[in-house]
Formats: structure tokens, C-alpha cells, sequence
């Protein structure tokens, strides 16, 4: 059976990349297709409506989207954590004290780099609410581009720099706090399938999440040089070094998650945090899409 995943090329989707060159899918009968997509484009999931696609994969923003056009379920989960983190300039005072969440940014300038979709604001202000600190507390400083953020945060502007880990790969910088810590585990990435099609393919779908889950395992446990090895293919326009200090950026944070399972009281808090912000209108679709073959 062949299954068509609708997704963003990106080094954040790693599992499915592994369990594509390892053989994973295959060994549980599936053969996967991957439509790469704009990253961060909302209306990836229409793909899916229109028959074009099985699976999509995306944030829960992307889900909320495809259930407002056909009944749909959350499937798996790619991700399970944030991949942001608060920099210092390294050897700075921001990088050799304690950071604490509730006192280390008491009045600091804050610079956000801009990133291709806002749930990382979302969990930022997330974390600041759950630790009791107020955005009348920090300074913010938006604007810069990505090209340019890192280089203005070393040059001196701002205290701290809130950026994905990836960006922080650069020896001037040292990260001082994760947002996953902060917020602790949510379904940062799904997939998602229409019920019609998952009711259909339950066999397939099974198939699939065993792979997943497979390649899931391996990046667990595996080193940074492992996973480059069969990552490298996937992404040649990575240098090797690079695709090594990335992937051990992403396991610092656990950014990905270790086995494919939906964990239904995780997609409502992060649902209900993302309806709180206004990037969706309610969390109630979201908190519909369970289904007993990923519960």
C-alpha cells in the first residue's frame, strides 16, 4: 500500500526520513511518499481535502484547517516538544548564572527570531504565563531577519535571543533555557488523515505507525553521526558537520518523539493554548479528532 504524506521539507521531520531509508515503512508492507511542500503554509492541508494526499503532516494548526473542511483525525505524532531555546552571548553573565524562568528575565531585552510559523511565540508566552512572569516585565525586540538575527544578537543588541535550536549553532552563542523544559511535552507536530480515509485504511495506517514508531526508537537511541549517516541523502545541502551539530541540537532539546501515540489529554492542552492566543477560533475540533486506532 502506498501512503502519501503532504509535508514541509524539513530536518525537523526527521523520523519519517529515517524510516523511509532504513526500510522501515516497507518492512511493515507500506510504501511512503513524501509531497514536499512551502514550509509553513496552513494550506497544505487543503492538499488532503482534495483527495491529493493521505497524510499531513504539520503543526495542530494545520489540523484545526483540514477538520474545519472534512471530518479528520490526528493520527501520530512527529514531534512532541518545542525546538526553541533562549541563547546568551557565550561567557556573557546571561550564560554563567542559574537561568531561572521566573526571575532571569526580569527586565531583559529579549530578541525573537522570526521563524515560518508563530506556535513558538505561542509556547513562549505559554511558558512566561506558567511561571508567572508578565510581558510588562521583558523587553521585546522584533524585526530582524533571519539572515541577520544572530549576527545583530552577538554584535550586542538585546540580553537574550529566542531562537530555534538549529540557529544556535554558533559558537558565540550558549543556550541557557529550552521552551521545552518550560512547557514540557505537546504534540508539536501531527499527522492527520481524513476519517473517511483513515476508517478505510486502518491495516495501512497500523503499517505505518509501526514504521514510524520503528524509526522513532532508532533516533532515540542512536548518536548524532549515526543519524547523519542516513540522513545525509535526504538533505544534501547540509554540510555533514552541520547536519551532525543540528541533529544533536534537536536530541538535546527531545525534540522528537520516541514512539508514534497520540496522548489525548496533550493535544487538548496545547489545543486550548493555541485557541488562548487566537491562532484558531476554539480548540473544540481539535479535541474531536481522537480516534481508537491511535488512541
Amino acid at each position: 500500500m502506498s501512503i502519501r504524506i503532504v509535508a514541509a521539507k524539513s530536518l525537523s521531520y526527521a523520523p519519517q526520513y529515517v524510516a523511509l531509508r532504513r526500510g522501515d515503512f516497507e518492512q511493515y508492507g507500506v510504501e511512503a511518499e513524501i509531497e514536499e511542500q512551502t514550509p509553513g503554509k496552513t494550506s497544505i492541508a487543503d492538499i488532503i481535502t482534495k483527495g491529493q494526499g493521505d497524510l499531513v503532516l504539520g503543526s495542530l494548526v494545520f489540523a484545526n484547517r483540514l477538520a474545519s473542511t472534512v471530518d479528520s483525525e490526528i493520527v501520530g505524532v512527529s514531534n512532541h516538544r518545542s525546538r526553541h531555546m533562549l541563547f546568551a552571548r557565550t561567557g556573557s553573565p546571561e550564560d554563567t548564572r542559574q537561568f531561572d524562568w521566573a526571575s532571569s528575565l526580569q527586565h531583559k531585552v529579549i530578541v525573537v527570531a522570526p521563524t515560518f510559523v508563530p506556535t513558538s511565540w505561542v509556547a513562549f508566552v505559554e511558558v512566561l504565563r506558567e511561571h508567572q512572569v508578565s510581558l510588562d516585565d521583558v523587553h521585546l525586540l522584533v524585526g530582524y531577519t533571519p539572515e541577520a538575527v544572530v549576527e545583530e544578537f552577538l554584535a550586542g543588541q538585546g540580553d537574550l535571543l529566542l531562537a530555534g535550536c538549529e540557529e544556535g549553532l554558533d559558537p558565540g552563542l550558549s543556550g541557557v533555557g529550552t521552551l521545552a523544559d518550560g512547557l514540557g511535552e505537546v504534540p508539536w507536530s501531527v499527522y492527520c488523515a481524513s476519517s473517511s480515509w483513515a476508517n478505510n485504511h486502518e491495516d495501512d495506517l497500523r503499517g505505518f505507525r509501526k514504521g514510524l514508531g520503528k524509526a522513532q526508537k532508532w533516533l532515540a537511541s542512536s548518536g548524532p553521526h549515526e543519524v547523519a549517516e542516513v540522513l545525509q541523502p535526504e538533505f544534501p545541502n547540509i554540510s555533514r558537520t552541520d547536519l551532525e551539530a543540528k541533529i544533536k541540537m534537536f536530541q538535546r532539546v527531545g525534540f522528537w518523539a520516541d514512539k508514534p501515540d497520540v496522548h489525548p489529554a496533550a493535544v487538548v492542552r496545547w489545543a486550548r493554548m493555541l485557541a488562548d492566543s487566537g491562532m484558531i477560533e476554539s480548540s473544540e475540533r481539535l479535541e474531536n479528532m481522537m480516534n481508537e486506532v491511535v488512541a
